[in-house]
C-alpha cells in the first residue's frame, strides 16, 4: 500500500526524540507514564514531544519532507537519580 509506505517514510524522517514517542504511543499503545518511564523523561516531556511530532506529521506531505530539515531538538541532560 503506497499510503502506508509514505506514512512510514514520513515517520522515519522525524527526529528520533519525536519518532520514538510516536512509535511507543501509537504502535506500542503505551501510556504517557509508561513512555516516560521507558525514556527516563517526565510525562510532560512525552506529551510535548507527541504534540510536536503530531504537528509535523499533520503538515507533512509524503512528497515533501523538507519540513523536517529545520527541526531541531534540544538535547536533555540525563535525569537525576531517584531517591530510594
Amino acid at each position: 500500500d503506497h499510503g502506508a509506505r509514505s506514512a512510514g517514510y514520513v515517520l522515519l524522517r522525524l527526529p528520533l526524540e519525536y519518532r520514538e514517542v510516536v512509535i511507543l504511543r501509537e504502535l506500542e499503545d503505551l501510556s504517557y507514564q509508561q513512555i516516560a518511564d521507558v525514556l527516563s523523561v517526565p510525562p510532560g516531556t512525552v506529551m510535548s514531544r507527541l504534540s510536536r511530532a503530531r504537528g509535523l506529521l499533520a503538515r507533512a506531505d509524503a512528497s515533501d519532507t523538507a519540513i523536517f530539515s529545520d527541526v531541531s531538538v534540544e538535547p536533555q541532560a540525563p535525569p537525576a537519580p531517584r531517591a530510594q
